[in-house]
């Protein structure tokens, strides 16, 4: 308990506020359990011939999370710290703030990079025998240049050789939530895209055209479709189908996207005017994307609480590296006075840290409030330290 209590003195009020106020795993797990949840708090999976109830590796995760969040936070705080009383300091040491300023950045990174990682773990463990196939995920960023918003990914379980980076305008899911405020499903792309009703880049403009004509030559036929012919159709709409460059999982018939952020928190008046981030009940800090190559694959009354379960809390992590650099006063003045920036933002350096992006192996054995809609959203960007992080410490 002293242990708990010293972090807590040593941490800054606005993050102790944060924890306290948004990190609430006894809410998260109770409302997963309401009677509306029921096939939820029923759910099973088995690892090693051995049954486990979700709830059971929920409070698992809940565990791991409560006390690397509290390193994480704790740590991060101690380095920060070095850093102000560095500065304060009438003789500088510009080699040895220079460090500090390293060291921090490294540290969360590689903070965020593996509590990410182990996340992800307890995620696919959700979906454990729903399929043949497994789902995939990812957490993917903004990039905001030039005034364009680019959704480029951060975080995935399974390498990809293709971009999948786009104009956050051009890809239906993200624009919706960002227009909308909330999570975005889809569990049947083809018929959405016969009815012009989605769009990612992805995909071959004439896709909509070609599966109508295939619709209707199969009607006309009076044959019934195989599923396998169904899937190498669909397969064929990708522009990586023939380049090669796409494999079975990447031509995905469902989607589910989660927004990162802060909207289902309480957060006091004093909260938001020290956090520095405008509207940041309404700021969009990334999105946990998933797919399947299944149609009706996700389950809205379950697989959308636990989502956001993660979403949110990956966002905390997310949330503490912001408040350690970008947002820290101490950080900017510090880059200003060793006149370079730790983050050298161009879209082009973002690009090629994230094409070198590999995956991480993901083993078995390792809450919703209702959202609103509304239009006052807003992204916030990613930076390229993260990303050279991600790329350096990936195994190809």
């Amino acid at each position: 308990m002293g242990t708990i209590t010293a972090i807590l003195k040593t941490t800054p009020s606005i993050l102790r506020q944060a924890s306290t106020t948004y990190f609430q795993p006894h809410k998260a797990i109770s409302e997963i359990a309401y009677p509306n949840k029921k096939e939820l708090a029923k759910h099973e999976i088995t690892i090693n011939n051995k049954k486990y109830s979700w709830l059971q590796v929920l409070s698992k995760s809940m565990c791991y999370n409560q006390g690397a969040f509290l390193q994480y936070s704790f740590l991060a705080a101690e380095r920060h710290k070095l850093i102000k009383d560095e500065f304060r300091n009438k003789n500088i040491d510009t080699e040895k703030i220079n460090w500090h300023m390293q060291d921090l950045m490294n540290f969360l990174n590689k903070g965020l990079f593996e509590h990410t990682f182990q996340n992800f773990r307890y995620l696919r463990l959700f979906y454990l025998g729903r399929s043949s196939q497994e789902p995939r995920f990812c957490i993917k960023g903004n990039f905001r240049t030039q005034n364009r918003d680019t959704v480029v990914s951060v975080f995935r379980n399974k390498k990809v050789p293709y971009y999948s980076d786009c104009e956050i305008e051009k890809n239906t899911g993200f624009f919706s939530i960002l227009k909308t405020g909330k999570y975005y499903l889809n569990n049947s792309l083809p018929d959405s895209v016969l009815a012009g009703s989605y769009s990612n880049p992805r995909l071959k403009n004439e896709c909509s055209i070609f599966l109508k004509q295939q619709k209707k030559k199969s009607f006309y036929n009076l044959l019934p479709v195989s599923r396998k012919e169904k899937d190498n159709l669909w397969a064929t709409c990708w522009k990586d189908f023939e380049s090669g460059s796409g494999e079975s999982s990447s031509f995905y018939k469902s989607t589910l996207i989660i927004p990162m952020t802060l909207w289902n928190s309480d957060l006091s008046e004093d909260f938001k005017k020290r956090i520095n981030i405008k509207n940041v009940d309404r700021v969009i800090f990334g999105f946990l994307c998933l797919d399947h190559v299944d149609e009706n694959y996700f389950d809205e009354e379950t697989d959308v609480p636990v989502g956001y379960y993660f979403a949110d809390i990956i966002s905390m992590f997310l949330l503490t590296r912001l408040i350690y650099t970008e947002i820290s006063d101490t950080f900017r003045n510090v880059e200003k006075y060793l006149d370079k920036s730790i983050f050298e933002e161009t879209l082009e350096k973002i690009d090629i840290e994230w094409k070198k992006l590999a995956s991480l192996p993901i083993e078995a054995n390792s809450i919703l409030k209702q959202v609103s809609e509304t239009d006052n959203n807003q992204l916030y960007s990613i930076d390229e330290s993260l990303a050279q992080y991600v790329s350096s410490h990936t195994e190809e």
